[in-house]
C-alpha cells in the first residue's frame, strides 16, 4: 500500500551518499570514535604502580628514604655529641701553675655541651680559702675520637686554653692548661648535677660552627 518504488530503493551512488550526508543522516546514524588516543591498562596492574614509578624517579622509594635518613644522621654526628649526648659538668682542684696567679690552687667547674660550647667557673684559693670573686669564661671545645678521646678547650680568641683526656666516662685528666704541662696527674670528675654557669646567661655565646 506504499507509494511506487518504496520497496525498491535506488542503488547506492556517490550522488545519493552526498545527499544523505547533506541531510544529516550520517550524524544521526553513525557513532564516531573520539579523536583521542586511548591505551587500555591491564586490569591486574596495581593502582599504586604509577606512584611507585614517580617515587623511584624522584629517589623517594623506601630504600632511597632510608639511605637519605642515614646520610642526614651521619652528617649530624660530631665528636662533641658522640662523647656527650647532653650537657655535663665536671669539677676538680688544680694547682696554680703560673706564679703570677698568686694562689696555691684553683677550683674549676667545667660544663661541656654537645653543641661544642663550654663554660667554666674558676675560684682561686689562698690558704685553702677562696680569694676574691670567682671568674667565669666560655668558649668552644673540640673532641678527637681516639683511645682515649681528647678534648681541646678553645678560648673566645680561638686559641687552645686547655687539653684534656677522657680516661673514662666519669673522669677528665688534664694534659695542659695555658701552655703549661703538669708533672703530676690532675683530674676533673663528673658531677651528678648540672651546673649551667648561669653567670654567663646574659653574655653572647661564641659561634662554634
Amino acid at each position: 500500500m506504499q507509494q511506487p518504488g518504496y520497496y525498491n530503493p535506488p542503488p547506492a551512488s556517490s550522488t545519493q551518499d552526498a545527499i544523505v550526508f547533506a541531510e544529516g543522516g550520517v550524524t544521526r546514524q553513525t557513532v564516531n570514535a573520539p579523536s583521542q588516543i586511548q591505551i587500555k591498562l591491564r586490569s591486574n596492574e596495581p593502582v599504586q604502580s604509577q606512584s611507585t614509578t614517580v617515587a623511584q624517579a624522584d629517589g623517594l622509594t623506601p630504600a632511597g628514604q632510608s639511605a637519605l635518613a642515614q646520610k642526614i644522621q651521619q652528617d649530624e654526628v660530631t665528636p662533641q655529641n658522640t662523647l656527650f649526648a647532653k650537657p655535663e659538668t665536671f669539677f676538680g682542684t688544680l694547682p696554680c701553675f703560673h706564679k703570677d696567679m698568686r694562689c696555691i690552687a684553683q677550683q674549676v667547674t667545667l660544663t661541656l655541651a654537645p653543641n661544642g660550647r663550654w663554660r667554666a667557673r674558676v675560684s682561686y684559693l689562698e690558704n685553702q680559702q677562696a680569694s676574691g670573686g670567682a671568674q667565669t669564661m666560655q668558649g668552644c671545645w673540640r673532641g678527637v675520637l681516639m683511645r682515649p678521646p681528647r678534648l681541646m678547650l678553645l678560648g673566645e680568641d680561638k686559641n687552645v686554653r686547655a687539653e684534656l683526656t677522657m680516661t673514662s666516662s666519669q673522669v677528665l685528666q688534664l694534659r695542659s692548661i695555658d701552655g703549661q704541662t703538669p708533672n703530676l696527674t690532675y683530674t676533673l670528675s663528673r658531677q651528678p648535677d648540672l651546673d649551667p654557669i648561669s653567670e654567663l646567661d646574659g653574655v653572647a655565646a661564641p659561634s662554634c660552627n
